[in-house]
């Protein structure tokens, strides 16, 4: 219990929104869509929102080869393309964030949409999940969240 009031006070201080980019999807193959960069954007930062490498994207859009460091603005790229409808809030420079759970959640549903396994966020919460089958909704637990700058 107090490892949900330190979550949740951490999170609520964090100043860092979410900041998860979204794909427009491709009507031919369900597994793709398009990302159109912004200023700022690096391959791997595209590439954490969409749960894969920068390879991947690199060899997905067959027209990345050397931007190493900032992409430009404005570049169609091809990325792995899914609806992720849970976001977090960074509250660690490492790339951890809270993600309060809701009354539907599962922790499978949870871990894929932050691009990891059950196993995984119920060992890295090991104080807070007790049980992984049953997760009371309110609950505050510590999620991946490298996409949030």
């Amino acid at each position: 219990m107090r490892a949900n009031i330190v979550l949740a006070l951490v999170s609520l201080l964090s100043t860092a929104e979410a900041l998860r980019r979204g794909c427009r999807p491709d009507s031919k193959d369900a597994s793709k869509g398009w990302y159109y960069t912004v200023a700022g954007d690096t391959l791997a930062g595209v590439a954490a929102d969409f749960c894969t490498t920068p390879d991947v994207v690199a060899d997905l859009s067959k027209r990345l080869d050397n931007y190493a460091a900032n992409l430009p603005a404005g570049i169609n790229l091809i990325v792995p393309c899914s609806v992720r409808k849970r976001d977090c809030r960074r509250n660690t420079f490492d790339g951890d964030g809270a993600y309060v759970f809701e009354a539907d959640d599962t922790l499978a549903a949870v871990a894929a949409d932050f691009c990891t396994s059950a196993d995984i966020l119920q060992q890295a919460n090991t104080l807070v999940i007790l049980n992984k089958d049953s997760i009371p909704a309110g609950t505050v637990i510590q999620v991946p969240c490298s996409f949030n700058w």
